[in-house]
Parts: C-alpha cells; sequence; structure tokens
C-alpha cells in the first residue's frame, strides 16, 4: 500500500509498520533545528519503512542512514530510496545489541521512533495495532527497554556536539530526559505536536 509522509508518496510492505502522523512531529524538530548539509551524516534507528531517514535527506542534502531488525522493512526502504531518489541507504541490525559489529562511523544526528507502548496499552489499542508487525509497538515491559539501550550506546556513535531526537509517548518525556541527562546528554529540549502532545525529545551530547 502507499502512504503518504511530509508530503511524499511510500511504500509500506504489509508487514512494515505504517508511518504516523505523529511521526512528522520527530522529522520536523530535526529540520527547524539542524543545520543539515550534504556533509553532515545522520543515523535514522528503528527506521521502518524508512520515511524518515529518507523525508531528512531529501529536505536538507544530508546523507542517511537506517537501520533496522527487519528484512522487510529494510527492502521497503531501500526501495523507498530508490523510487525517491533519496541519498539514503539501509541495513538489517538490532538496535538492543552492540552497533559496533555494523557501524565503525560517526554521525552528527542520531533520529529514532523506537517502539514504546507496553503490552497492556497493546492490548486496550487492538484498532491501532491491526495491520502492523507487534515488534514494531512493543517497547518491554515499561515501554522503555530500546530508549534505554539507544540513550547508552548513542554517545559511541555521535561526534562531539551531535544531537540525538526520539520519540516517545508524553508520559515518557520525564524519564526519557533523566535518563539522557544520565549518559552525557545536555540541553533537552521537548517538542509538540499540532495539538500541543508532547511527542519528541532532543538532547545535545556534552
Amino acid at each position: 500500500m502507499i502512504k503518504e509522509f511530509y508530503g511524499r508518496k511510500f511504500l509500506v510492505a504489509e508487514e512494515v509498520f505504517e508511518p504516523r502522523r505523529s511521526t512528522e512531529t520527530l522529522v520536523s524538530s530535526v529540520l527547524e533545528n539542524e543545520k543539515l548539509n550534504p556533509k553532515k551524516r545522520v543515523l535514522d534507528l528503528c527506521t521502518g519503512s524508512g520515511v524518515v531517514a529518507i523525508t531528512i535527506a531529501k529536505e536538507t542534502g544530508v546523507t542517511a542512514e537506517g537501520i533496522d531488525i527487519s528484512q522487510d522493512a529494510v527492502k521497503t526502504a531501500k526501495i523507498n530510496s530508490v523510487n525517491l531518489n533519496a541519498n539514503a541507504d539501509f541495513y538489517i541490525m538490532d538496535v538492543l545489541k552492540d552497533w559496533g559489529n555494523l557501524k565503525q562511523s560517526k554521525y552528527d544526528v542520531i533520529v529514532t521512533n523506537p517502539p514504546y507502548w507496553t503490552l497492556d496499552k497493546i492490548i486496550k489499542n487492538p484498532n491501532i495495532v491491526a495491520g502492523n508487525p507487534f515488534e514494531a509497538f512493543f517497547g518491554g515491559k515499561d515501554g522503555m527497554k530500546y530508549h534505554r539501550y539507544i540513550a547508552t550506546a548513542a554517545p559511541w556513535f555521535l561526534n562531539s556536539g551531535g544531537k540525538i531526537y526520539m520519540q516517545m509517548s508524553p508520559d515518557q518525556i520525564e524519564a526519557v530526559k533523566i535518563l539522557l541527562g544520565n549518559n552525557g546528554f545536555e540541553k533537552l529540549h521537548v517538542f509538540q505536536d499540532s495539538r500541543g502532545k508532547k511527542q519528541a525529545v532532543s538532547a545535545q551530547l556534552v
């Protein structure tokens, strides 16, 4: 099927998470606050159909890379990158394992919309989850499993002064801010969507 995201049309395979309007807030926060150019490098974690990496690459000319544990997601993201003539490439990798097994590079910006729902929230929202892979929603017992690992690993893969942008549920905002602060990040900023709903956080590596 085809889904529109940030004014572009993306292929979304049946086995791949459908991009949501809330993630446009994550993309906008990067585009509006970073001076990106073709010399900069962006890493998108849990990329899904590649909409975040591809949109940032198309809007700025930056070199973007995306990773996902799903072979179907990476295949779909690569197709979207070719179709949209984006300077973005994609790799299969589990973000909960040592990134150094695949990535030896450093980046200027890391952006991520990881799974962050609890099992209880998934059960209570069957209509939203329907048609999407369970793994794209489930973030562990408290929904923070991916945020924890990413916050810990990201400093090793960011250039000095590099930034991280994370999406999460509004009720996880404060926990994510503490998590980033405890892992060497400062200048934390919260972004709201068009409804005033807190949806993303950015922070800079000290």
